[in-house]
């Protein structure tokens, strides 16, 4: 409920014609009702406030590795939810893009990433996908190895061994049943952010103790 109502005020105010007027208005009203209902949280205040200031950031953070969150398994989405899920679904893609801008990578991100405990997946690729409620079949015993890297450990690389082939089947963002066959780098994509869901990290997929690599620093 509060990203949506976030979400409905930041759209509001971009479509303004005075949006840093608009803003000032509002900014007393949002901190009022967040110090006496607790309805909006300070990332959403600020959220808003940083539009005045020309620092607006609409992503959501992402959890770090280590925040307890990560690790716990992911509810089912049932159609009902599907409405009210839809903000979620554009902080993900924003997050993709905040990612892609900050460190130069990002493909696909889920949504227990930003402490939503979501069967929900959204991969930007050739196009955007959504993902919803889905479920994962290897396909032959080919394995492959390969260096993965994550959004909650931006600077970190991990040797993982994954499945070659898939077959995805899963619910979309109308709720159509859709079925995808991956190979290579998105049957690993795909495997990674499944993982997720389940709360399980590529860390923990690590091959041995040595299969760590750090990054070097190339946030812009």
């Amino acid at each position: 409920m509060k990203n949506r109502y976030r979400y409905y005020i930041i759209t509001f105010v971009r479509r303004a014609a005075n949006p840093k007027k608009v803003l000032c208005r509002i900014r007393l009203q949002i901190e009022i009702s967040a110090a006496l209902s607790g309805f909006f949280d300070d990332s959403g205040s600020n959220a808003v406030w940083k539009m005045v200031k020309g620092e607006e950031q609409m992503e959501r953070d992402i959890l770090l590795l280590g925040d307890p969150r990560l690790y716990e398994i992911s509810e089912e989405i049932k159609r009902e939810e599907l409405d009210g899920l839809r903000p979620v679904i554009a902080d993900l893609f924003d997050c993709i893009k905040g990612i892609r801008r900050d460190y130069g990578f990002g493909r696909a991100i889920a949504a227990p990433q930003i402490g939503v405990k979501k069967r929900l997946i959204c991969i930007l690729t050739d196009r955007p996908y959504v993902i919803i409620n889905p479920k994962l079949k290897f396909v032959g015993d080919e394995w492959m190895e390969l260096m993965d890297d994550c959004m909650s450990f931006p600077n970190l690389l991990v040797r993982v061994r994954r499945c070659r082939h898939c077959i995805l089947h899963y619910m979309d963002e109308n709720w159509e049943e859709q079925e995808m066959h991956l190979d290579d780098d998105m049957s690993e994509l795909i495997q990674h952010e499944y993982d997720h869901l389940d709360g399980i990290l590529a860390t923990m997929r690590a091959i041995d103790n040595k299969s760590f690599i750090m990054k070097k620093e190339t946030r812009k």
